[in-house]
């Protein structure tokens, strides 16, 4: 499974996670933070 806009699969997000030591308590707040920052890197380029 990926998603249309980005073809990151869930397995790599997971990954991810797994390897950022995202905690299991990660919330909408926590969630938009990270994708502000991530977005924010992406227009750098």
């Amino acid at each position: 499974m990926e998603t249309d806009d980005n073809k990151v699969s869930v397995r790599e997000m997971m990954e991810y996670l797994r390897q950022n030591k995202v905690s299991m308590q990660y919330d909408a707040e926590d969630l938009e933070h990270d994708l502000n920052g991530i977005y924010a890197r992406l227009g750098e380029r």
